[in-house]
């Protein structure tokens, strides 16, 4: 229970973390922690899960896209954009989360068919949306319904049998 279960320190750029679970720590999943504002990264089909704070926390990125992601039982906070970063969440669902979509004071949010259910604390859906970057000009991808996250995202992520096969 030291540090985070996935960090991602400096200048970490073109990262993608998909299918994960990230269950029953203190510090999820730390992002940046840098002067430079450049980096680029992509967190989907994840899921967040008794854990407390950094869930993710993505301080100084470029660009943070974060989509089909499932938040369950955060305690501290959920989403959390620090520094200059721009923050594009997309269809996930969050339940049971204490803040669970904050922005520091230089940070931007837009958020697009998110569900929250039984959370408490600051939702921060649009911060400067405007200023966000399009997600879409840089790669395809595929938007789940956020109702069905909840039933999805534990079922298909984690180890796999054919990894390594």
């Amino acid at each position: 229970m030291n540090d985070g279960l996935i960090d991602l320190r400096k200048d970490s750029d073109y990262v993608t973390v998909s299918n994960c679970i990230l269950s029953e720590h203190n510090k999820a999943f730390g992002i940046g922690w840098t002067n430079n504002v450049t980096a680029r990264v992509t967190i989907n089909d994840n899921f967040f899960n008794s854990t407390n704070a950094r869930n993710p926390s993505a301080d100084n990125l470029a660009m943070c896209h974060m989509y089909n992601n499932y938040h369950r039982n955060l305690t501290s906070y959920g989403n959390y954009a620090r520094g200059h970063t721009q923050l594009l969440v997309e269809t996930s669902y969050f339940e049971n989360v204490n803040d669970p979509l904050i922005a520091g004071p230089n940070a931007t949010i837009k958020s697009n068919w998110l569900v929250f259910k039984d959370c408490t604390g600051q939702t921060m859906l649009d911060v400067r949306s405007e200023e966000v970057f399009n997600a879409a000009d840089y790669y395809e991808y595929t938007l789940r319904d956020p109702y069905d996250v909840p039933n999805d995202i534990p079922y298909f992520a984690g180890p796999s049998e054919e990894i390594g096969s």
